[in-house]
């Protein structure tokens, strides 16, 4: 039996009204949570960061070579 043939048959059994020890346990299991949007604003900001300092390195060295 496939996990989506497993979980299907657990959904119509939730439909149905029938109860068993791998139903509630599926129930059990907490919702996963949403992921903030702060940490990838945090990596962008740093990658900008990182591409302004590279930029400002090549100008120095570029100038001063």
């Amino acid at each position: 039996m496939t996990c989506g043939a497993a979980s299907g048959r657990l959904l119509a059994d939730l439909m149905e009204g029938y109860d068993s020890v791998l139903l509630s346990a599926i129930l059990d299991i907490p919702q996963a949570r949403r992921l903030p949007s702060r940490p990838f604003h945090d990596l962008s900001a740093q990658e900008e960061d990182w591409y302004e300092e590279k930029s400002r390195l090549n100008a120095f060295f570029s100038t001063n070579v």
